[in-house]
């Protein structure tokens, strides 16, 4: 299987890269071109030798966002995703990222515990273990 490099794309550690999202996928698309459509980010290339066509970089988007607004020191979440492997971001009411373990109840439902009362949302991306990733908090990594 070939694999192609794009070897003049830089990004610094603060760079972000956003893909508007598509309806319909364009009708003459150039190589290298990315699509996010229904949830799954897509990239226009040739593999193995064959033809150029639509190939999926991610797997469907699985998410749940648990919101908070009343502040509490124990947010419970019923997030029905159906597994415990997930990844997850809490931010407070202003936007800032808050620090803080969450215990996996059941496949269903998870809490997370705070030293004091906050208010905000968590999300939550499941199937994380298709990525190697294992529930982690977004907030600690680096």
């Amino acid at each position: 299987m070939a694999v192609g490099v794009l070897s003049n794309f830089n990004m610094s550690i603060n760079s972000t890269v956003k893909v508007a999202a598509c309806n319909d996928f364009p009708p003459t698309p150039q190589v290298g071109e990315l699509c996010f459509k229904d949830g799954v980010l897509w990239i226009y290339s040739q593999a193995g030798g064959g033809a150029l066509t639509w190939y999926p970089l991610t797997n469907i988007e699985n998410t749940f966002t648990h919101s908070q607004a009343s502040p509490s020191t124990i947010w419970n979440i019923n997030h029905r995703l159906n597994t415990t492997d997930f990844v997850y971001q809490i931010f407070d009411n202003t936007g800032s990222t808050v620090v803080a373990n969450m215990t996996m109840i059941d496949a269903d439902n998870a809490s997370i515990t705070f030293g004091e009362p906050v208010a905000g949302t968590v999300t939550l991306v499941a199937d994380a273990d298709n990525y190697g990733m294992r529930s982690v908090d977004l907030g600690v990594m680096s």
